[in-house]
């Protein structure tokens, strides 16, 4: 039998090597864009299955699905006193993250080098605070119906907000996996994620809409154990 053909389960551990959350927002009358770097870890378990198209070495296809814990976190914040405004915000990824991926590669006998690439899901959460300044009406307008009126935020607002997300997107990478016999191997893996999603915060009573996502650069190590019966 092929080296590598067969079904398999494992664990892995890795860490993010660089990326950041962003989140893209509206205030009255104007825009926030926001970035800040991210940090964290993930573990979790994975399940897959190879197909080896001739013993000894050559092509190797097959998929792969892992999920499991994840801890990447960011804080920011942005003011500007002279017009009144402040704002503090957090995001953290919650604690799943789950991908499906193809996986195509070339063995050279008990190793295996391979591309990877497919769909991955996650969820942040956001919390944040912010103070919005009141905007005065010209005396011009003093005298519009409140019906009219009520549809402006004239008087600005203070308040505080958190929300969680569901996110998706593509994940794309590569590694190299080593047999250790016919049923271990170890791996060590790169993989990059950009998974995004649009939502909604309230804020003051005001309903923000906001696109939150992530992107992450991991290393990851992994332990296989591959069913030979099956």
């Amino acid at each position: 039998m092929p080296e590598w053909t067969g079904a398999y389960f494992g664990v892995n551990v890795g860490a993010a090597a660089g990326g950041a959350f962003h989140a893209t927002t509206a205030v009255p009358k104007s825009g926030i864009d926001a970035e800040a770097s991210l940090g964290g870890f993930t573990v979790g378990g994975t399940i897959g299955y190879n197909h080896q198209f001739a013993p000894g070495g050559g092509v190797v296809i097959g998929f792969e699905a892992d999920g499991g814990y994840a801890s990447f976190v960011a804080q920011a914040g942005a003011s500007a006193p002279g017009l009144g405004f402040d704002a503090k915000g957090g995001l953290n990824s919650e604690p799943y993250v789950t991908t499906v991926r193809g996986r195509v590669g070339y063995a050279f006998g008990p190793i295996l080098v391979y591309a990877t690439g497919g769909w991955g899901a996650s969820s942040i959460g956001a919390s944040g605070s912010a103070t919005v300044p009141g905007i005065s009406l010209p005396k011009e307008a003093q005298n519009l119906p409140d019906s009219v009126k009520r549809h402006f935020p004239f008087g600005g607002y203070s308040g505080s907000s958190s929300s969680s997300v569901p996110i998706d997107g593509y994940v794309v990478g590569g590694g190299v996996e080593y047999a250790i016999n016919p049923s271990w191997s170890v791996k060590s893996e790169y993989l990059y994620a950009d998974l995004s999603r649009t939502g909604t915060v309230r804020i003051g009573g005001v309903t923000q809409k906001v696109e939150v996502g992530y992107d992450v650069h991991q290393v990851r190590v992994g332990l296989n154990h591959r069913l030979t019966w099956f």
